[in-house]
């Protein structure tokens, strides 16, 4: 696999909080909601099963014009998590690569506007990281589910240099609380959604 496609497949499934660009790793002073711990992962994904988490924390970026990040959104915080594997594994619709976050807004209003701006922009710029290959094929599909007072599922299929990539994000907003839980492969073969469903829930039961 080319690094290019790698990363793209990478930046399909962060969406959002997972992990963005201006993250630090977590300290004691950090007072966003909590992420799921991986052994609770690992119940939903078992090649997790002994496995590490990489936790950030944050402040939220605004949906910027475009496909950027805008400037913070004042009094929203994240905590992020990306679940490894004991063993290096390749992200396969089996093993899927997998991912968490949970944040906390000023309000449910503040909270349901990011939401609803972050699918608008996941949508747009499915194929951005892909916008040099005239041959690549970017599909955007729904995952139905219910979940919390608001919710939105996306999947992401990428056919570029021979090889088919699958994301799925899922957000669920509770009040002032939003969480995405995300997962890709690339494989060809898509991630379950019905474990990528059983994560947000968890995130969500969590990060109250």
């Amino acid at each position: 696999m080319s690094r290019r496609r790698h990363r793209a497949a990478l930046v399909l499934a962060a969406a959002a909080l997972v992990v963005p660009a201006t993250a630090a790793p977590a300290t004691a002073a950090a007072k966003p909601p909590a992420v799921p711990k991986v052994g609770a992962v690992a119940k939903i994904y078992p090649h997790l099963a002994g496995g590490s988490a990489d936790e950030y924390t944050g402040q939220v970026p605004s949906i910027g014009k475009g496909c950027s990040e805008g400037k913070p959104v004042k009094g929203a915080r994240y905590r992020s998590a990306s679940y490894q594997a004991a063993d290096a594994t390749y992200p396969t619709g089996d093993t899927p690569g997998v991912g968490a976050s949970a944040a906390r807004f000023r309000s449910a209003k503040s909270a349901s506007t990011w939401l609803r701006k972050a699918v608008a922009r996941n949508k747009r710029c499915a194929g951005d990281a892909y916008s040099g290959d005239p041959d690549a094929t970017v599909k955007v599909s729904t995952i139905r589910f219910k979940a919390g007072q608001q919710r939105a599922g996306l999947r992401v299929k990428v056919v570029a240099d021979g090889t088919t990539t699958f994301s799925d994000t899922l957000m669920v907003r509770q009040g002032k609380r939003l969480v995405i839980a995300s997962a890709y492969s690339l494989d060809g073969k898509a991630p379950a959604k019905a474990k990528s469903i059983k994560l947000a829930k968890r995130a969500l039961k969590v990060a109250g």
